[in-house]
């Protein structure tokens, strides 16, 4: 249960149902981040594009940069999609075909 969760009418009624950081919250009008501070977490995402040129790369999340914006991404992609043309659908077909029969 989070200090937060706790409203002041609870803790007025009965300190003892009131945890000791809600105490110190409400009584000096502090925030959960001042009282108790934590770095927020960070999510590594993997880079997706990349400039052959200078070398630069991109998340694709947020604001283009300007050696992307305005022109096709695709060219940019770092690990291009298989296609879905050519051996990959001979393969599922001989499969498909295969547990049939």
């Amino acid at each position: 249960m989070s200090v937060s969760s706790f409203s002041d009418s609870s803790c007025r009624t009965s300190i003892q149902t009131c945890p000791p950081g809600a105490l110190v919250l409400n009584f000096f009008g502090f925030t959960a981040q001042q009282v108790f501070p934590w770095k927020p977490i960070v999510k590594k995402v993997a880079q997706k594009y990349r400039d052959e040129k200078s070398g630069a790369t991109w998340t694709g999340r947020g604001r283009a940069p300007a050696w992307i914006a305005g022109k096709n991404r695709d060219d940019f992609l770092i690990v291009r999609p298989r296609s879905q043309e050519g051996p990959f659908l001979a393969e599922m077909a001989a499969a498909s075909a295969g547990s049939q029969g």
